[in-house]
């Protein structure tokens, strides 16, 4: 049997969680990251970011938030890229990272991504549903969406993930301050946003992670998301090949 404390997380952990409309599953969400995160750090600290007051997400989460734990709220809605930017950059973690509320992801997945990051083999570990150890099944919509974005990623940015939309992601503190103030995207195309401006300041060393995904809960993908996520990888590719502006 292995040794508990291999497993453990070495360095401080920052984990945030982006939260708009959770009040049906932030509760039970945040138990299961908290429980989780105590097995595998000894010293860390978590971050629910309320994105927009629209119904009891923040009460619920300020109910069963730990002493490691602090809910910070947006009045407005600004978007997912908004506010893990918002969490991450308030943090003091050597390694950080962000897991979408909703629950759709097992957060055992937060261990593996996170201890790829602190042993040295990763400046980025993302997420991936398709690396060969993920398990559990999504809609077939999303699947024929995610193949498109992929492909149109893999043209525009060169990037050499197979699969870079899964909310879940752990990095180093100097990915963290050397590409954090400069990331402008507030939808879902901020984790393309991300890592293709992570390659292009040298942080080349990217890990595709395995994920469980839970099955019974809703897709917030849909036709008008994936339009709006089209519309903003677009305008990332502009600002970055075209005119340059992160550079």
């Amino acid at each position: 049997m292995s040794d508990p404390q291999s497993t453990r997380v070495r360095g401080t952990l920052s984990v945030v969680i982006p939260a708009y409309a959770q009040e049906r599953w932030i509760g039970n969400d945040l138990e299961r990251i908290q429980s989780r995160l105590e097995e595998i750090s000894a010293d860390h600290e978590i971050v629910v970011v309320v994105d927009g007051v629209v119904d009891r997400t923040e009460e619920l989460a300020r109910a069963v938030a730990g002493p490691s734990t602090r809910v910070e709220v947006l009045e407005e809605n600004r978007g997912k890229g908004f506010a893990v930017r918002h969490g991450i950059l308030g943090t003091r973690g050597q390694i950080v990272g962000f897991i979408d509320a909703g629950g759709d992801i097992d957060p055992t997945a937060i261990a593996t991504a996170a201890r790829t990051v602190d042993r040295g083999l990763a400046d980025i570990a993302v997420g991936s549903k398709r690396h060969p150890l993920s398990s559990g099944s999504y809609p077939f919509i999303r699947r024929v969406y995610s193949w498109g974005y992929q492909l149109l990623i893999a043209v525009l940015f060169s990037l050499k993930v197979r699969d870079t939309q899964v909310g879940i992601k752990f990095m180093t503190r100097d990915v963290v301050d050397k590409i954090f103030p400069d990331l402008c995207t507030d939808g879902f195309s901020f984790d393309v946003e991300l890592l293709a401006l992570a390659r292009r300041r040298g942080f080349v060393r990217v890990e595709e992670c395995p994920v469980t995904i839970v099955a019974g809960f809703p897709s917030t993908i849909n036709t008008r998301t994936a339009w709006e996520m089209l519309i903003d990888t677009l305008q990332t590719f502009v600002r970055m090949r075209i005119k340059k502006s992160y550079d």
